[in-house]
């Protein structure tokens, strides 16, 4: 007697597809014009890191369209720096242990701040003499949490400006919960 064969399995839906869902109902635009990119760079087991850009519909002419990073997540697309660095320092087990590098914590929890260029965290000393305060990524412990302070090049992308950089620091709480803290370059210099 033969058994009867078990029905297979519904096909998991796409990285892209959860999340153009997602972003179609949030932003109220139809799924096709949201073009999603998977990031080839490593992140933990069970994250996908994606860049998201909303194209122009056919009426777009000088319309300013979106766009977004954020984490597919079991089937779920996560955005906004503070729930896709909790979930990075979930997936890490991130605490007193110091699961990765201070660099790395800076580099891979800064990308979540919508940023489309290379990393602008400051990864060696300033060696200019122009930014001497500057140094690279470096673990810290604050009120008995760990974290890490590191600096990042906030030049706006496009335009005419000076150079600016920003002091980040981001504490963990038990429940891996972040917290940003971040002062000028301009202001932490007057100190």
């Amino acid at each position: 007697m033969q058994s009867p064969e078990a029905p297979e399995a519904p096909e998991a839906p796409s990285i892209t597809d959860i999340t153009q869902s997602h972003l179609a109902s949030l932003w109220g635009v139809p799924k096709d014009r949201i073009r999603v990119f998977e990031s080839a760079q490593k992140m933990p087991d069970g994250l996908t890191y994606v860049r998201v850009r909303e194209k122009g519909g056919p009426d777009s002419e000088g319309e300013e369209l979106r766009r977004t990073t954020g984490l597919v997540k079991e089937e779920r697309f996560i955005t906004g720096w503070a729930d896709c660095a909790q979930a990075m320092l979930e997936a890490w087990n991130y605490g007193p242990e110091r699961t990765v590098s201070a660099t790395t914590f800076a580099v891979d929890l800064d990308q979540f701040h919508g940023r489309f260029s290379d990393s602008p965290v400051v990864v060696v000393p300033d060696t200019t003499g122009r930014f001497p305060l500057i140094a690279p990524p470096s673990e810290i412990e604050v009120d008995g949490l760990p974290g890490v302070t590191y600096w990042a090049d906030t030049t706006p992308e496009h335009g005419d400006f000076m150079q600016e950089y920003s002091r980040i620091t981001v504490t963990v709480g038990a429940d891996y919960t972040p917290t940003l803290q971040s002062e000028s370059y301009h202001d932490v210099a007057k100190r």
